[in-house]
């Protein structure tokens, strides 16, 4: 059941762990009451919770008060995604409230604060990108008009060439700055930069009561280093049961 349904103004945790920095807001409904970033180090996955605790302390919530929890689906960094969607589901199992989830490119393209059209560019590592472009619904909800693609920069870029007036937005935006503003040829094209998800997570988890009825499950869009190296044989056999047992 969505929290929307048990109260006007629910009280939400969002939470976004797809790139080195960990996002999160507390909002009640669409109004943000408290939103940090934590730099992440090693051993992510024990710092989250005492990072989680620090700030619902700060905001002198507990986690019994929390309606509803949304995280970051990714695509992005896969260990923290991974980290991230356990992190939320275990909220969501151990106080019986409900978890939405939402997509980095969908969360970058809503963070530009646009209304026309929006390309969301969001750093897949290894000299490539993820890439997807959107418009905006009456609720001001993206909408995909492409399916989400791991590609280099400048295959990204040439998948939009023919949309005159457009916004780049996401983590990815300012390292291409220069290719995407070179490749513009007299169009409008305007760049949004990045900021952190977890606000635009809470948000859209008000804006789209759907996304409520989804199960939580991380999108890659690309497998993992050590999938490519199942695949090719060239990992051991524990590793191999390990890959082949329940993934999130």
């Amino acid at each position: 059941m969505s929290p929307l349904e048990s109260t006007e103004y629910p009280l939400l945790l969002g939470l976004d762990t797809s790139t080195s920095v960990t996002s999160i807001a507390i909002a009640r409904g669409e109004r943000v009451l408290f939103s940090t970033t934590h730099q992440q180090e090693d051993r992510r996955s024990e710092s989250l919770w005492l990072d989680l605790k620090s700030d619902l302390d700060h905001c002198g919530v507990s986690l019994n008060q929390v309606d509803g929890f949304v995280v970051c689906l990714g695509p992005g960094a896969f260990t923290g995604l991974r980290v991230g969607v356990a992190a939320i589901k275990g909220l969501s199992l151990a106080t019986g409230k409900p978890a939405a989830g939402i997509s980095s490119l969908e969360a970058s393209a809503f963070a530009a604060n646009r209304t026309g059209l929006v390309c969301a560019l969001v750093n897949a590592y290894k000299g490539e990108v993820y890439s997807q472009m959107f418009s905006f619904d009456e609720r001001g909800a993206p909408v995909a008009l492409n399916e989400a693609l791991v590609s280099t920069s400048t295959a990204a870029i040439e998948r939009v060439a023919d949309v005159r007036s457009l916004t780049f937005a996401g983590d990815a935006v300012g390292a291409f700055e220069a290719l995407i503003l070179g490749a513009a040829e007299g169009g409008e094209w305007t760049l949004a930069g990045s900021k952190p998800l977890a606000e635009s997570l809470v948000k859209l988890a008000v804006r789209k009561r759907e996304v409520w009825r989804a199960a939580l499950k991380a999108c890659y869009i690309r497998p993992a280093e050590a999938e490519v190296k199942l695949a090719a044989g060239l990992l051991g056999s524990k590793i191999k049961r390990t890959l082949s047992g329940d993934q999130i």
